[in-house]
């Protein structure tokens, strides 16, 4: 196989990933609670959480996300008191978001949930740090260079 059909199959798997993806997508989990609640939204979750006092803007450019989408999602998450939005000491047209008491827990069962899954798959998939090393560095120029040639934005760094 030639390098350009290592590349094309290589281009495949990420077809393949969106595929699981949007799979997951699907089915609601509840992370230990007795609401269920959808990947995207717990996602969006963790990104506040890291980013407390985020604007949607900033919310929508760090997801990849429109607008729109990001608009939808932050009125469900209102709607389900796991945020709130307050209005900035510096700025009185920006919207700061923060996570309510509630929107912590359910962050914090996510982010277990997701430890305990990653290391069963680690363990079962037996991988080297060394391989590790290598995929994540592949994926990286792979989505710098989409960001950059064709998305016009900036891709994450490592």
């Amino acid at each position: 196989m030639d390098i350009n059909e290592k590349f094309y199959k290589l281009i495949d798997q990420f077809y393949t990933i969106e595929k699981i993806v949007n799979d997951l997508e699907k089915s609601p989990r509840n992370y230990g609670t007795t609401q269920k609640f959808y990947s995207n939204e717990t996602h969006t979750l963790k990104m506040i959480a890291e980013h407390e006092g985020i604007n949607q803007k900033e919310l929508s450019e760090k997801m990849y996300r429109t607008k729109g989408a990001t608009s939808v999602m932050i009125e469900k998450l209102l709607k389900k008191e796991l945020i709130e939005k307050r209005v900035s000491d510096t700025d009185s047209r920006r919207h700061c978001l923060y996570l309510t008491e509630k929107g912590r827990k359910i962050n914090q069962a996510h982010m277990q949930h997701d430890t305990e899954v990653l290391k069963c798959w680690l363990e079962d998939a037996h991988f080297t740090e060394d391989e590790l090393d290598t995929a994540t560095d592949v994926l990286i120029r792979c989505i710098n260079y989409y960001m950059e040639n064709i998305y016009g934005g900036k891709g994450p760094e490592r």
